[in-house]
């Protein structure tokens, strides 16, 4: 729903539905390849992430983090780097669903919630980390 989403949620959510392309790119079988069908999708659900915020300040920023080069430059990076011969369009397909580490780092949470952010609760420190709030050692 538009204007409905902080920005972490719909980062959240973003990050939760890039990895079921893959189920959803399979169950279509009329399309001969995979790979333009899933792009679709992703630019799809990039930009329903992107429409869903709160404050339409941060699409920008949103996209940013989120960054989707054309299906050209990524048929183009994959065939570059697969051996004489690979499966170049398989390669760019599993680029392409998989959520970077930047991505996977983009807007961890409520304000505030930053990694490293320390916090003294009256008898211990606790320390904010990818996993969530950890004793401090």
């Amino acid at each position: 729903m538009p204007d409905s989403l902080t920005i972490a949620d719909a980062a959240n959510w973003y990050r939760a539905s890039v990895p079921l392309i893959a189920g959803a790119s399979a169950s279509r079988p009329d399309y001969a390849e995979p790979f333009p069908y899933a792009w679709s999708l992703k630019s799809r659900l990039r930009l329903a992430g992107a429409l869903a915020l709160y404050d339409q300040e941060a699409v920008d920023e949103f996209l940013r983090a989120f960054p989707l080069p054309t299906q050209h430059e990524m048929l183009l990076a994959a065939f570059a780097a697969s051996a004489e011969g690979g499966d170049f369009h398989g390669a760019a397909l599993a680029t392409l669903l998989t959520v970077c580490e930047s991505e996977r780092k983009a807007f961890p949470g409520t304000v505030g919630e930053c990694i490293g952010l320390e916090l003294w609760d009256g008898k211990k420190y606790w320390v904010m980390t990818e996993d969530g709030w950890a004793a401090k050692p």
